[in-house]
């Protein structure tokens, strides 16, 4: 489908599901089922492909602790309880397991500790990222750069992947994020936009270094360049890190992997 779009075809970065195709039989059989009607039979749809989850994210270990002390994480936040790709239904279940061993984890934990202020230079600092976004002097509209973001990542970090479509999305993030710190804000309330385009800016630079390191298709990551599966990569992780204020990545072997990580390494 995805292909079909870049391509051209299709209407508006969509394309046609006819359903005038599908024998009387078999529309009698979906309309018992409910999952269609009478009258769809004579239409078509439009269809594409959409974003609804994002794999991986903070890593923790079996107790929901994410290295930073005090600090806990559950559900889809997460990353490592997938593998390449989430199957149907494991998402509710991993909500609720480990949900329920983070949240038990984290109220002992609460328990047995005094209140404390926050660290004033984490504070400070905080302060100070927010007063510089909110103190841009440009000329930029924050909804036409929060498209570009969208368009930049959807298009060239999304379904279909390559080398250079990943480097090039990396060098418009870090054009946006020039743009971004130069937007004038009108009202209070564009603060949070910006501070939630900032992120989406983040997340989507972290992807766009994990992708270019895997060089691999597997699961949800498929990269045009890289078509078939490397199992000399497959028990391995990538892991980023914020190091001496640059966003690192590197590349370690999965916990309990039965294979020398070297003899993998590629």
């Amino acid at each position: 489908m995805m292909d079909e779009i870049s391509e051209g075809g299709g209407v508006d970065s969509d394309l046609l599901l006819d359903f005038s195709t599908i024998p009387e039989d078999g529309v009698l059989r979906l309309c018992k089922a409910g999952l269609m009607t009478e009258k769809m039979h004579h239409t078509r749809a439009r269809v594409a492909p959409a974003a609804h989850f994002f794999m991986e994210g903070v890593k923790v270990n079996a107790n929901g602790e994410a290295g930073i002390d005090g600090l806990y994480a559950a559900g889809e936040v997460c990353g490592g309880a997938h593998g390449a790709n989430r199957l149907a239904g494991n998402a509710i279940s991993e909500a609720l397991v480990f949900g329920a061993i983070t949240g038990n984890r984290a109220a002992r934990r609460a328990s047995t500790m005094r209140h404390r202020l926050p660290f004033e230079q984490e504070v400070t600092a905080e302060v100070e990222r927010l007063n510089a976004l909110a103190s841009g002097r440009g000329t930029g509209h924050l909804n036409e750069l929060e498209q570009s973001v969208k368009q930049t990542v959807w298009y060239k970090v999304g379904v279909i992947r390559d080398k250079k479509s990943l480097h090039d999305a990396h060098l418009d993030i870090v054009a946006l994020k020039d743009e971004l710190a130069s937007v004038s804000l009108t009202h209070d309330r564009q603060l949070s936009q910006a501070v939630k385009l900032a992120n989406m800016l983040t997340v989507g630079e972290m992807v766009c270094k994990a992708a270019l390191m895997r060089t691999e298709s597997r699961g949800a990551h498929y990269r045009a360049d890289y078509q078939e599966e490397d199992d000399s990569q497959r028990l391995k992780a990538i892991e980023i890190s914020c190091q001496s204020g640059k966003m690192t990545p590197r590349a370690f072997p999965i916990e309990g992997a039965s294979v020398p990580y070297e003899s993998r390494s590629s």
